[in-house]
């Protein structure tokens, strides 16, 4: 594979207050570059800020900027970029600039994929590349003797002197470096704000999802705050959240319990019953169910009134559009399916092990997981057959964007990976807390929540 030179500049401008903490912003730029995804990490006198360029998980739009406050005193600052490209893959730079005496500075920094990495075999170091004939390998040195226009700054500053720049800020030993050192993770720890167990997540968009669980708590999600705590009304555990959309969200839990956000405030609902309510799922804001050791329906408004149309111990359920399909889960092996009117047959799943979730492309592919890694299918929502899902784990939750993309969670950080075919492949969660939910609002979009107030992101 022939090395793809990309074009990235790190723009540092250090910009003083008057009495208060520096602003440091960061300009990342990369000229004809598809990049996939990409994070910087600025660390300022040991004080680190590590961001994904992009919105929501999305591939950044460059140039980005990533603005982060440093103390007045701060004496050096230390930029390290790592990413993926649309095509071959590899991202990765590091550059560190004296922010004294020069406190507006630009480093411009150029990349090049390694040429092999078959196998995992060590990578070659990294060539600083060209631009426009100039060539920049005296950055591998100090910069005394660069010439003009070899480490130009992007705004059109001055030249970066000796002192900005040393020989071992950007001559790190690459050689050692495997692809997996790296690449981005495929799942990054999310700042919850809590240590609440979370049992549950829904997302409307890439800008806005919730989270649910112990002691009422409820998350919300917004790229400006991150997750932010909203006062939910209850102490109730909360098990489950969904929303038929971003101002119609039902959150239900523990005897009973239904609260609603209208308006952007959460309020009570009276759900008529005093079960543990594990799941609910709609097909629109006239279609609502809730399942616990029951199953309940309601045809919505602005006080839903709700009807059992079972007594079954059901775990979790989910259904295609317009309701006409709906499947639930539970005890046992236990599947239930109803096409709409009321009426829940069992289906055959062929286990006895407990079922907790389900989830499926409509009309193509169905889903569902439980205890000792089960995994079932049932193409077109038909006959259920079992699929090696590699783990013994007890699997919480299930969700996808496509029948070839589909997440599993559950114990122990278990997150497996649904490519098709009846393939799964355990990805690396970072944490061996209990997961208990997956959801998305597409492939590039994912949460996890889980134990000790665990919320995992991809990408």
């Amino acid at each position: 594979m022939r090395p793809v030179v990309a074009g990235l500049c790190a723009s540092l401008a250090a910009i003083t207050g008057c009495g208060g903490p520096t602003s440091l912003q960061v300009t990342i730029e990369a000229p004809g570059l598809v990049v996939a995804s990409l994070e910087a990490t600025v660390e300022i006198d040991r004080a680190r800020v590590t961001r994904s360029l992009g919105e929501g998980g999305r591939a950044p739009r460059l140039p980005g900027s990533l603005l982060v406050l440093a103390p007045d005193d701060a004496r050096r600052a230390t930029v390290i970029l790592s990413g993926r490209d649309g095509a071959s893959g590899l991202l990765a730079a590091r550059g560190t600039v004296d922010l004294s005496p020069h406190r507006q500075v630009s480093l411009r920094l150029f990349l090049r994929t390694p040429p092999d990495l078959d196998g995992g075999v060590d990578a070659a170091p990294f060539d600083r590349g060209t631009e426009g004939g100039a060539d920049l390998e005296s950055l591998d040195g100090t910069l005394a003797d660069a010439a003009p226009g070899d480490a130009a700054t992007v705004d059109g500053a001055t030249d970066l002197a000796a002192s900005d720049l040393a020989a071992q800020d950007l001559a790190a030993p690459l050689q050692d470096l495997k692809l997996a050192d790296l690449a981005p993770p495929v799942w990054r720890a999310v700042a919850s704000g809590t240590q609440a167990g979370l049992r549950g997540v829904w997302a409307s968009s890439a800008s806005d999802a919730y989270a649910v669980g112990q002691a009422g708590t409820i998350l919300h999600f917004t790229p400006i705050k991150g997750w932010t705590a909203e006062a939910s009304g209850t102490q109730s555990p909360l098990n489950a959240v969904w929303g038929s959309g971003p101002d119609d969200v039902y959150a239900v839990g523990d005897n009973g319990t239904i609260v609603r956000r209208k308006g952007g405030a959460w309020s009570p609902l009276k759900s008529g019953v005093q079960n543990n309510l594990r799941g609910v799922w709609g097909s629109a804001p006239n279609d609502v169910y809730l399942a616990g050791n029951i199953l309940l329906h309601s045809s919505g408004g602005m006080a839903p009134t709700w009807t059992v149309q079972s007594n079954a111990n059901v775990h979790e359920l989910w259904g295609g559009p317009n309701g006409t399909s709906v499947f639930a889960v539970g005890v046992g092996g236990l599947i239930l399916h109803s096409n709409g009117g009321g009426n829940w047959p069992q289906q055959a799943s062929g286990t006895v092990a407990d079922l907790h979730g389900v989830w499926g492309v409509p009309a193509v592919d169905v889903f569902v997981v439980g205890d000792s890694g089960v995994i079932l299918r049932a193409p077109g929502g038909g006959v259920w057959s079992a699929q090696q899902s590699g783990s013994n784990a007890q699997l919480q939750s299930v969700w996808g964007s496509a029948g070839n993309d589909v997440y599993a969670v559950g114990a122990g950080g278990t997150i497996l990976h649904g490519a098709g075919g009846g393939a799964w492949s355990a990805q690396p969660s970072g944490t061996v807390s209990l997961l208990y939910d997956v959801f998305g609002s597409g492939p590039n979009d994912v949460w996890i929540v889980g134990a000790g107030g665990t919320i995992l992101h991809h990408p």
